[in-house]
């Protein structure tokens, strides 16, 4: 926008304008990339991808490795699953899809926490003798319990299932 000063035309001003436009933009990106922040991790477990696949996605599998028992059906898209136990659920989520076996994604939220759902993502990829898992969390704000929960814990699940697959 160029504006007249005095009969003259004042591109100051529209630079200036520009320029904080920009910032406005640049600022809400950030808000974004807060808000949209991603926890990736991968490890590489000594199985085939069949029982890494499993090892997702059985109940009896995951209740060893995991903090809290899981419920619900873990094999079918669009069924609700709980972490935790029959009367206090910590954590809820919703299947969204799976890929058998390359693909497992769920949505997750914590109990009593104010953020929206956030998605967790495992993918599988065959190596040679062995089987790279990648988990993406993504959807949560950064500086918050769930991120410090997020980012402590994962570690933690992911590590107990290699352990425990690699020890069969």
């Amino acid at each position: 926008m160029l504006t007249e000063v005095g009969g003259k035309r004042d591109s100051g001003s529209f630079l200036i304008a520009v320029a904080i436009s920009a910032l406005a933009g640049f600022s809400g990106m950030m808000e974004k990339a807060l808000a949209d922040s991603s926890y990736t991790r991968s490890v590489t477990i000594n199985r085939s991808v069949d029982d890494v696949w499993a090892a997702l996605v059985t109940k009896s599998i995951v209740d060893t490795y995991y903090f809290l028992p899981v419920s619900g059906d873990i094999t079918a898209a669009e069924q609700a699953i709980y972490y935790g136990t029959k009367d206090q659920q910590l954590i809820s989520g919703k299947v969204l899809e799976l890929q058998s076996p390359s693909i497992f994604k769920h949505s997750f939220k914590f109990a009593g926490d104010d953020q929206a759902n956030s998605i967790v993502t495992y993918s599988l990829e065959a190596k040679e003798n062995a089987t790279k898992l990648t988990l993406t969390h993504e959807g949560y704000e950064m500086d918050t319990q769930s991120y410090a929960d997020i980012a402590g814990g994962w570690p933690i699940i992911l590590d107990g299932m290699k352990s425990k697959l690699e020890s069969k």
